[in-house]
């Protein structure tokens, strides 16, 4: 780990929607020597899948992680209560199903992240991101450090979702995600 004892200049905010590597993310910074907390502020600032509204672009360095959306989707039917119930503070999602609900928070959740964020980036993509996002927050270009290659492989194995199943669930809302997954360079 790189050792930094001096605090960026303003707070790091990297938002998304939840399910969309912010745990991975947290460990990466940290292992640069940046303070953040995974859904709680570190010293430096906090990744967050769950706190997009209340981030303020005016106070903070704000960057937007995006995950792909057929991945994400399904993945995020398993969020806890909680968190629903923080997402239904913001924006309004329909009861059920959980997939239709889930398609909601991304398409919605994304849409206000993109709004506040100063850059975008695929995680997917963070080896080659990785000297942009060292730009953004302001400290020295640094080569990627070891990483696990999967976070949860402990729990239980992601699930794939088509687009074929979400238009039949809403076919608005998944043009919208089509759209938007398509702007970040993912198959639509």
């Amino acid at each position: 780990m790189i050792r930094r004892n001096v605090p960026l200049t303003k707070p790091l905010a990297i938002i998304g929607s939840g399910r969309s590597g912010t745990l991975y993310t947290t460990l990466l910074l940290r292992r640069l020597g940046i303070d953040v907390g995974h859904e709680q502020p570190g010293r430096d600032g906090i990744v967050s899948g769950w706190i997009v509204p209340t981030v303020d672009p005016e106070t903070s360095v704000v960057l937007h992680q995006v995950r792909n959306p057929l991945l994400v989707i399904p993945s995020t039917c398993r969020a806890l209560e909680s968190s629903w119930r923080r997402v239904r503070e913001w924006v309004p999602l329909p009861e059920r199903p959980l997939l239709l609900r889930a398609l909601h928070v991304w398409v919605l959740w994304n849409e206000i992240a993109q709004r506040k964020a100063r850059w975008t980036y695929r995680i997917e993509d963070i080896t080659s991101a990785l000297p942009r996002l060292c730009d953004e927050i302001g400290i020295k270009r640094v080569p990627m450090p070891p990483m696990p290659a999967r976070m949860h492989a402990s729990k239980v194995p992601p699930s794939v979702v088509t687009w074929e199943q979400l238009m039949c669930l809403d076919v608005a809302m998944t043009m919208r995600a089509q759209t938007m997954a398509a702007s970040y360079g993912y198959p639509a």
